[in-house]
């Protein structure tokens, strides 16, 4: 009796909980992270910053206006007429040994890492509301499921019981059977408060309070992986393969910007002016023409950005490589994985088949005097640990394809 406080504790009902579905929490999760957000954010400021940098392949138009009146010493209303000017300038560079384009490559380089980080945080979040999602339906399966084998665990001390006080079982027996249904009345309240845990995890994923009442609805999501996919082709569009693929290029472009010092800058420029006195402007001039401009020497300050320039090109080669290999070594395992897990189900299932039918057949054996209870409760053990084993591949399963698609850098919902 000492389990029944326990047991009505652990028996409460999840009417009061919030049914939350994978979609539901995913999304909240998207809208609530504040690592999303910053990614977003910074997307948005990447892609801002590259129609700046592609403005400056586009001329340069200013304007300007004056009125100015001057005279010799005296009262300022006895001075001559006021003088006025206006003018509009247009300025074209031409050439500036490529600093120009390679801004806006570099731009866009950065626009496409922000991008890529934004995909890997997105797919990120989603693994964790799925596995969040996934791992309180496992609990509230696994209470479910020992709250079951609890009743069954009753039921076989009972009939061991009733033998016993008829002299066809021996003490050993019924104290073993007994222990095991003490066992069994823990695990309920053990997998009560893994729901707990597991409740606090989801909330957590979908950014709410810890002790926010939830309840996993739903089913699990079980989408096999390609049977033979082409990893090194997927591996080149995971989300730090791209942000790698995106920084090399940013070097290459800062080091085609660093030789560009060493170039001359060629501009174009054409200005109107006007020109007259009180408020008329009864002169107009303009003016247009090229100009050459080459620094010469800076101490070797230029040589020196280019080399170090083109260094960190190398490195940043080199590090795309490594990226890729190691984005390619991740899909592989995450594969290796998903297909395992989900070959198990199938692995599970049978034996849980067979389990079921030994047990039913043991059962009615050991009833009848026709199976020893050492060997009756070796198969019932057997049955239960399958029934176990069978949830837990699910989840394993469901937790192995989040798993896979965040891998993939995948930011959506199978």
């Amino acid at each position: 009796m000492r389990w029944l406080p326990l047991l009505l504790l652990t028996a409460r009902p999840l009417a009061a909980a919030d049914p939350v579905t994978l979609a539901d929490a995913a999304r909240e999760a998207l809208v609530r992270n504040p690592e999303v957000v910053a990614a977003r954010e910074s997307a948005a400021a990447a892609e801002a910053r590259l129609r700046a940098a592609r403005g400056d392949f586009a001329p340069t138009v200013s304007a300007g206006a004056s009125t100015v009146k001057a005279g010799d010493p005296g009262p300022f209303r006895d001075a001559g007429p006021w003088s006025n000017s206006a003018g509009l300038t247009l300025r074209q560079n031409l050439f500036d040994g490529l600093k120009t384009l390679a801004g806006s490559e570099a731009a866009g380089a950065r626009r496409d890492a922000a991008r890529a980080r934004l995909d890997a945080a997105t797919a990120q979040i989603l693994e964790d509301a799925r596995s969040g999602h996934t791992d309180l339906l496992y609990a509230q399966e696994n209470e479910r499921l020992a709250r079951t084998i609890a009743e069954r665990r009753r039921d076989n001390r009972d009939l061991v019981g009733l033998r016993f006080d008829g002299g066809r079982e021996h003490k050993g027996s019924y104290l073993r059977i007994q222990a095991a249904h003490t066992q069994a009345l823990f695990d309920v309240d053990r997998a009560a408060r893994e729901v707990l845990l597991a409740r606090a995890g989801l909330a957590r994923a979908m950014g709410r309070d810890l002790e926010s009442p939830l309840s996993a609805t739903g089913t699990y999501v079980l989408t096999p992986s390609p049977a033979a996919p082409d990893l090194a082709t997927l591996a080149l569009e995971t989300p730090a393969a791209r942000i790698a693929d995106a920084d090399a290029r940013a070097a290459r472009a800062a080091a085609v910007s660093a030789r560009g010092g060493l170039f001359p800058s060629l501009d174009a420029s054409l200005s109107q002016d006007w020109s007259g006195e009180d408020g008329r402007f009864s002169e107009a001039s303009w003016r247009g023409g090229v100009s050459l401009s080459w620094t010469l020497f800076t101490g070797g300050g230029l040589r020196a950005d280019a080399r170090a320039a083109r260094s960190e090109e190398r490195a940043a080669e080199a590090s795309l490589i490594d990226a890729r290999q190691s984005a390619h070594l991740a899909l592989r395992s995450a594969w290796v994985e998903h297909q395992n897990a989900h070959q198990t189900l199938g692995v599970r299932a049978e034996f849980l088949k067979a389990a079921q039918v030994r047990a039913e057949i043991a059962r009615s054996q050991y009833t009848s005097g026709l199976l020893a209870f050492e060997d009756w409760d070796l198969i019932e053990n057997d049955l239960i640990e399958n029934e176990k084993q069978a949830l837990l591949a699910r989840r394993t399963a469901a937790r192995a394809a989040a798993a896979w698609d965040r891998a993939l850098g995948k930011g959506v919902l199978p």
